[in-house]
């Protein structure tokens, strides 16, 4: 009875180990796909970098960062795509944003990481100066509410107030600018003049 115990307890942590090691080794392959996959976005590659970025989602699909990566990577496909691709990168991008929040809501990182790229979902044509006659209207109201949804993530962390200053003046969002630079004025009115929020 006790060599069948014995046996029993080495086969189950036999069995334990080889598991954890193929977690841990899909997870390292994970970093290294999404790593490479940024490094391709830096270099202008972007179609190639959506790929790595997609093996690193594949590979472990509960990490958030691999999903704000790939969906800058979506956005980066669209300057010079046809509308229907420029909608459909959008839309997946879009998607993307919504799966990283969904799997850690309260990850500050995440939400800063996001409010650039619904940013960049709400202009037109990425190729030309930002301003409200610039707009993705299919993109506007849902950056807008996105920027409404995560006022209260982290109220005293001033970053997101400026990001939230910085592009919804970008987009011609004028009561969104109005309280953010009052967020900011109460938090730390230096900034103010430090990014010349005036």
């Amino acid at each position: 009875m006790r060599k069948i115990f014995h046996f029993t307890f080495v086969l189950i942590t036999i069995v334990f180990f080889v598991i954890a090691f193929k977690n841990i080794s899909t997870m390292y392959s994970a970093d290294v796909y999404a790593e490479r996959g940024r490094q391709l976005f830096d270099d202008g590659n972007y179609q190639e970098s959506f790929q790595y970025l997609q093996r690193a989602v594949n590979l472990n699909p509960l990490e958030p960062r691999y999903y704000i990566a790939r969906a800058k990577t979506l956005v980066g496909l669209t300057p010079g795509a046809s509308d229907s691709n420029t909608r459909t990168y959008k839309l997946l991008a879009l998607e993307d944003l919504r799966t990283a929040e969904n799997l850690n809501p309260n990850n500050i990182i995440t939400v800063k990481g996001a409010v650039s790229l619904y940013y960049f979902l709400a202009t037109k044509d990425l190729t030309r100066p930002a301003g409200p006659e610039n707009t993705d209207l299919e993109f506007v109201d849902i950056t807008k509410s996105f920027y409404k949804h995560i006022w209260n993530k982290s109220p005293n962390d001033v970053g997101i107030f400026v990001l939230l200053h910085t592009y919804s003046k970008r987009l011609g969002f004028e009561d969104l600018t109005e309280e953010s630079g009052q967020k900011i004025r109460e938090l730390r009115p230096d900034l103010l003049e430090w990014y010349n929020f005036n």
